[in-house]
């Protein structure tokens, strides 16, 4: 989506250059706060760009774009139970994003204490470094279920595979 964005401002506007760099909202912040030059930043929530404002290495109206939404994911669990799939005893691992960095993550994370299942599954928790990599861990059967960004999950090549919406 971001891709498409980008193609046509280019298309618009030849002579831009554009280049997007993918990455959890906490690992960018904290390339940004040590020099790393963004000319725009689009974060998952809006701690990570307030952080950075309140740190004076931002600047201009910061506005809300989209709304995310949580999925859990597999390529071979029927996750159209919802989080009751978790209890399934063939899950060996499950794939989050890491939630100090990943706003996805700490979403999982208190979604899962919320429902009482933290304690429960904590042992078979896999953190990926941000919502790609969990959503990759998922993906490619590392782990037999992961939380993900419904836009993930949504992606051309992870839908045919299935998804539910938290």
């Amino acid at each position: 989506m971001l891709e498409d964005i980008k193609a046509q401002y280019e298309k618009e506007h030849p002579k831009a250059k554009i280049n997007i760099t993918f990455g959890s909202s906490g690992t960018l912040v904290q390339q940004i706060l040590n020099g790393a030059s963004f000319d725009f930043f689009m974060a998952a929530d809006n701690e990570f760009p307030l952080k950075l404002k309140a740190k004076g290495v931002a600047w201009g109206a910061m506005k809300t774009y989209a709304y995310g939404k949580l999925a859990i994911y597999s390529t071979s669990l029927d996750v159209t139970k919802g989080l009751s799939v978790l209890k399934d005893p063939a899950i060996k691992k499950i794939a989050i994003a890491k939630p100090e960095t990943a706003p996805y993550g700490e979403r999982s994370f208190e979604l899962l204490k919320k429902m009482g299942l933290y304690e429960s599954l904590k042992s078979k928790i896999v953190i990926g470094d941000n919502i790609s990599q969990a959503a990759q861990f998922a993906f490619t059967g590392n782990a037999e279920i992961g939380f993900v960004a419904l836009s993930l999950a949504l992606a051309p090549e992870m839908k045919e595979k299935g998804h539910i919406i938290l």
